[in-house]
Formats: structure tokens, sequence, C-alpha cells
């Protein structure tokens, strides 16, 4: 199954991953056929549809796998998270929060302690590698002007974009099911990778609770713009419409799914 897989990379978008772990061998005997073995099965892809045909396509080689050795599957579905459906109306709320409410400060020694951070980080992407990437050459001016300091403290200009960010979220159930928005706020030293020792280290810093909390002023300031102005939440409201359009929310199941499932 495995090695199906692996060549079934090939015929796949690039944007989409397949990641697995074998979780049970069956046992440790080098010299028998186990009589069971398990693995788990990770499918990521941009859109709902595009992971749900890949998800299909793994269940196939799945099921001649098992054609192959004689042998009987059992397939079944763990959990999935929707595609995030961006709202740009609420999005430019947050913009403007983010900007009035005005970013944290920090003192000299939560500085150092980010620089020691990086320092056990030499191959860390930087900010001017990935913005000249989006933006070109000014892009890579803008990076290398803030690689300068060890804690990002300033805010990317807004730009509206339906390009989806790596990872994965259950928040994207959610915003199929009413309009959603998120920000990024700093909380570590600039270009921790995430599951690292790094990150889980800094974690409780006066860094992270500062960045915190900046992010809480500004979805409780947008709350409140929401709740004071009815028009922005029509307009979010339809922009929400037009973006799930007649289906709506279509949850990721697979065909032979349980009604209690469904529900």
């Amino acid at each position: 199954m495995n090695m199906g897989v692996q060549f079934l990379r090939e015929h796949i978008i690039p944007e989409a991953r397949i990641h697995y772990a074998i979780t049970n061998t069956g046992g440790d005997a080098p010299n028998v056929v186990q009589a069971e073995a398990e693995s788990v099965y990770l499918i990521r892809a941009p859109k709902n549809d595009q992971v749900r045909e890949i998800y299909e396509r793994v269940n196939q080689i799945a099921r001649g796998a098992a054609m192959m050795c004689g042998v009987e599957v059992e397939i079944q579905l763990e959990k999935a998270c929707s595609n995030i459906l961006v709202n740009h109306t609420l999005e430019e709320v947050l913009y403007e929060n983010m900007k009035a409410v005005g970013l944290p400060e920090y003192t000299e020694e939560e500085y150092a302690f980010a620089s020691a951070i990086q320092d056990t980080m030499p191959g860390r992407q930087k900010l001017a590698d990935r913005f000249e990437r989006i933006m070109g050459e000014k892009g890579r001016v803008l990076g290398e002007q803030y690689d300068k300091k060890s804690i990002y403290s300033f805010i990317l200009p807004y730009r509206p974009s339906e390009k989806p960010l790596s990872g994965s979220s259950d928040v994207g159930d959610v915003s199929w099911v009413c309009p959603t928005s998120q920000i990024v706020a700093a909380t570590c030293a600039g270009g921790t990778p995430e599951h690292t020792w790094q990150m889980v280290s800094q974690g409780k810093s006066s860094i992270a609770h500062k960045g915190l909390l900046y992010a809480g002023k500004v979805l409780a300031a947008a709350a409140i713009d929401l709740l004071d102005d009815p028009e922005l939440v029509k307009k979010a409201a339809e922009e929400f419409q037009r973006k799930t359009g007649p289906d709506g929310y279509q949850p990721l199941l697979p065909k032979d799914a349980k009604p209690w499932m469904k529900k």
C-alpha cells in the first residue's frame, strides 16, 4: 500500500500532501507474515473536492494491495477538516483594529532572549526570502528591514488573497457555517518553525503573553465594530453566501458514511 501511495504522488496536484505512519506492524518476528497490520494516512489539499478525490484513490490502493496479498482490508475515517473559506470583509475589520490597538512593546531582555533562540536555528527562513517570492525586489528590501529585529514587531500591509495557508484546522469547517476570519500575532522569535523545541520553549514566555493579549484586544475591538455597524455584518454575510454557493457546507465524508456521521 505504501509503495502504491508513493507512486500516486506523481498523479495528484503538487499542492497536495499525503502523510502516513505505520501504527501496528502486527509483531516483531522477522521470519513470519503477521496476521494484521495498521497504518494511518493524513491527506491534505487546498480544497475539499481535491481531498475527496485523493482519499478515494488512496482507498483504491489499499484495496488493491489487499487483493495482491490475498487479505482483507478495513478502512476507517478518523477525522476530516474542510478548507478555510476566507472572508475579506471581516479581514478588513481585523486589519483596521490591528493598527488601532497598537503593537506590543518589548524590552531589551526580550529581544536578547529571542535573538538567543534564533542562534539555535541557523537555517531558519528569513522574511526577506519569503517576501521576495510574494512581492519581488520590493519585498526583499522590506523583509531585510524587518529581519533586523529578533521579534517581528510590525503589521504587514493587508493584501486580499484566496491562497490557502499551509496547515490544517477545524476552523475550516466553522468558516463554511458562518463568516470567519483570523489574524496571526507574534508569540515567538522571528522565523521559529512550528513543531520544534524552540517553539515549545517560548510558549510561556512574556513574548507569547504579549502576543496573546494583543490578539485578544484586536478580536474584541473587531467584535465591537460589528455590533455597532449592522451594515458590516450584512456585507460579511453576503460575501459568505456568495462563496459557499447553493450547496453550502459539504462535510468530508466517505461514500459509505454511517447515518450518525451525517448529523
